[in-house]
């Protein structure tokens, strides 16, 4: 401190005082730029008054100090994140520093939240001077969500406020009010995530929004396979939605099993950003595609999914040579199997519950392994079986000849090669190798072939076929045909009077024919239900030279046990057959040929003896050999004779394309009645068979009837490759119309159809007809 003037009040500056002690006090006032101090002294003398009191005592001493006021620079604001620093700005130099009141010399950012902080500096004189200094927050940005595929969002989220967005897809807009920015305004950007930031003086935050696409599937299909379900969430997305619609669970599982129909039945994905739908049409067909291997079992190889027991094959002439290879040993299952190329598998199982159909040139050649039919009312088309098993509920029909190079066994359920088409047109052929395992009640109805050279020695069956012969003595014939006819209808030979055979037989012939003689012995088998009322123990062989006149019998042994008759002495081939010892086989009737001739059918018998016979009766049959109706009766010539008479008649009736099949019923006088055998005529002509078109069609088609079908009721009935019928339709006879009929049968899969036509008195017709 620097002293000023110092004067004291009635003590003269000259008075020499020696002080030993003294007491000061201050007080503190400001005048003009200056500190003023009043400082007040009392001084004691060393020697006290008698009352011990100082004898002389100074107050009012004035001391001046010459001292600026403190003063403090402003702060610019620092960020969170800033280094601590020393606080300066303060004058006149020498002071402290206090923020908020606490005495320190340095600042750290990182150490105190940001805001508003007072900075005070006291001068070494006790002048204090403040300024505020900022603390402002490192920037920080709030989480942005997601928003839909075509949306838009104002971006807030970012603090402190005051910063600015940046980002692909951001955008800002300036108004009076301050900067706002949006993000995807124009709506363009595409589903994913994106980075959007959010920049201060004091750095920068990111945050992903992420964009959602709106909900979708990634592929159609082409159609659902019956029997089977169909996960519909690894199509749809984006994932986490919820799917609704006919058969289908939320979690997206499509099970068409309680569905009624083929649809499109209608799907719908539906999620925070909206919805999507899906039509789905259900199938029993998936076809061949071969797109990655050959592999039967590979999904991918098949457009829609592995045939099943439920699920049928369609196996296209585009295969080429990439036709479906079955892994030896392994079993496969198929509801229906169309073949319309060429397919030759040389291995594999293959379990068939449906139909076998051969489109078009298509071949089916199974060289290895076995099929097995396993349906109920199988149609089986052309082809070339190794092993056949039939273990069906029904009978399966035959739509061509089939042929078996090694077992055909029948476990359950019927073959008949005959029925499909209303006459016996169709057979099984075991050629040269195949065998045939039948029971009672599992067999083969109508025609079965085989073909076998006779040894010289030993005994030949013929595969099984209910045939066996031995040569005895002269030269074997070579190679021996024989074609077995079992059945009601056709099977029977019928005698003179009531005489019958059993319902089989065995046309026998030699290729080339032989003319070396040789006598055979044999066997001929039956089932209980063939014996047509003859007692067993009555049965007998009889053999016929050219189909029935006249009969030979045979020396004949009958073993009920085995269902067998022995025979022997047979120096000739041709047909045979077993008949009743005590009701024999020969007739009257030596001859009935049926012949067709522009559009009519001539019919012509001849009987080598009559005997109290009234006449004929000429019949007729259009839906195979059944259902017989009379077209006239033709009186006998004389009602008893013992010479040859001949007999003709003309079917001048128009009639449609088809096979026709005629008997005679003969009467005699007292009314009893017997019948020929049934002939078959076929009737080729093109003018009077129905047309569709167009084939393939889409969803309708024309039919074109001739004039015969206008002149009749007529029932049109549509079945798929399944069998199922999916329309009907009764038509009234009317002459008048065009014949041209519209049907659109409301059918939505793709595939082969098959349309009859039926007719009271007419041979059903049938088109195969593909929908696209």
């Amino acid at each position: 401190m620097r002293l000023g003037t110092l004067s004291a009040t009635g003590f003269p500056t000259t008075t020499n005082v020696t002080t030993t002690a003294y007491t000061l006090y201050t007080t503190q006032f400001t005048v003009a730029t200056q500190i003023s101090r009043r400082v007040a002294f009392q001084l004691f003398s060393n020697t006290a008054t008698g009352n011990g009191a100082p004898y002389l005592s100074i107050d009012d001493v004035t001391v001046t100090e010459a001292c600026s006021p403190a003063s403090l620079s402003a702060f610019n604001p620092v960020c969170d994140n800033t280094a601590a620093f020393a606080l300066s700005g303060g004058a006149p130099a020498g002071g402290t520093y206090a923020v908020n009141g606490t005495t320190t010399t340095t600042f750290d950012p990182v150490a105190r939240d940001a805001g508003n902080y007072t900075i005070t500096y006291t001068s070494p004189c006790g002048s204090t001077s403040s300024q505020t200094l900022t603390v402002i927050a490192l920037p920080t940005l709030g989480t942005l969500g997601s928003i839909c595929e075509g949306d838009s969002k104002t971006l807030s989220a970012g603090t402190p406020a005051g910063g600015s967005y940046s980002g692909l897809g951001v955008t800002s807009i300036t108004n009076p009010s301050g900067t706002t920015y949006a993000f995807n305004a124009a709506g363009t950007l595409a589903p994913g995530d994106y980075t959007i930031t959010y920049s201060t003086g004091c750095g920068s935050a990111s945050q992903t929004i992420t964009i959602i696409p709106k909900p979708s599937f990634s592929q159609s299909f082409k159609a659902v396979c019956a029997g089977t379900t169909l996960d519909l969430a690894p199509y749809a997305s984006p994932s986490g939605g919820t799917f609704s619609g006919p058969g289908v669970s939320t979690s997206g599982i499509f099970n068409p099993g309680g569905l009624t129909g083929t649809g499109p039945f209608t799907i719908t994905y539906t999620t925070s950003c909206g919805s999507a739908t899906i039509d789905l049409n259900v199938t029993g067909t998936s076809d061949w595609t071969g797109a990655v291997s050959n592999d039967w079992s590979d999904a991918r190889n098949w457009s829609n999914c592995v045939p099943s027991t439920t699920i049928g094959a369609f196996i296209p002439a585009s295969a080429s040579n990439n036709y479906p290879v079955i892994t030896p040993g392994t079993t496969v299952d198929v509801r229906s199997l169309v073949v319309a190329g060429t397919w030759l598998p040389t291995s594999g199982n293959i379990n068939l519950h449906g139909d076998l159909i051969i489109s078009g040139s298509g071949r089916f050649v199974h060289t290895g392994g076995t099929v097995k039919l396993m349906g109920n009312s199988q149609i089986v088309g052309v082809a070339t079986f190794n092993n056949l098993i039939v273990a069906t509920t029904g009978t399966t029909a035959l739509n061509g000849n089939i042929a078996v190079t090694g077992t055909l066994t029948m476990q359950s359920g019927v073959i008949n090669t005959g029925d499909l088409n209303g006459s016996a047109d169709f057979r099984i052929d075991l050629g040269t190798t195949g065998n045939l395992i039948e029971t009672e009640d599992s067999y083969v109805y109508a025609r079965v072939r085989a073909e076998r050279p006779l040894p010289a020695s030993g005994t030949q069956n013929f595969g099984g076929i209910g045939l066996s012969l031995a040569l005895t003595s002269g030269t074997s014939p070579g190679t021996i045909v024989v074609n077995r006819i079992s059945g009601t209808v056709g099977a029977i030979q019928t005698g003179e009077g009531t005489s019958q055979s059993i319902e089989r037989y065995f046309d026998v012939v030699a290729v080339p024919a032989t003319t070396a003689p040789f006598t055979l012995s044999g066997t001929l088998n039956y089932r209980q239900a063939e014996l047509n009322g003859i007692p067993e123990n009555n049965l007998r062989a009889f053999r016929s030279a050219d189909g029935g006149i006249p009969w030979t019998p045979l020396p004949s042994v009958a073993n009920p046990t085995a269902n067998q008759v022995a025979f022997t002495n047979l120096t000739a081939l041709g047909r045979l057959t077993l008949g009743d010892r005590a009701n024999p086989l020969p007739i009257t009737l030596v001859a009935f040929e049926a012949k067709g001739s522009n559009q009519a059918v001539r019919l012509t018998w001849s009987t080598a003896m009559e005997k109290n016979n009234r006449g004929f009766g000429v019949e007729v049959a259009a839906q195979g050999p059944v259902n017989f109706q009379e077209l006239a009766f033709v009186p006998s010539e004389g009602g008893n004779s013992t010479t040859l008479q001949s007999y003709a008649y003309t079917d001048a009736t128009p009639r449609a394309a088809g096979t026709y099949f005629y008997r005679l019923r003969q009467v005699d006088m007292d009314g009893t009645t017997a019948y020929s055998p049934v002939r078959a005529v076929t009737i080729s002509q093109a003018a009077s068979s129905a047309k569709a078109y167009p084939n393939p069609f889409s969803n309708s088609f024309l039919v074109e009837l001739p004039a015969q079908l206008r002149q009749q009721a007529i029932t049109l009935v549509l079945h798929d490759a399944l069998g199922r019928e999916v329309y009907r339709a009764a038509m009234a006879a009317d002459t008048t119309s065009s014949g041209l009929l519209t049907i659109s049968p409301n059918t939505r899969t793709p595939g082969v159809y098959m349309l009859s036509i039926l007719s009271g008195n007419l041979p059903a017709q049938r088109i195969r007809l593909v929908q696209e």
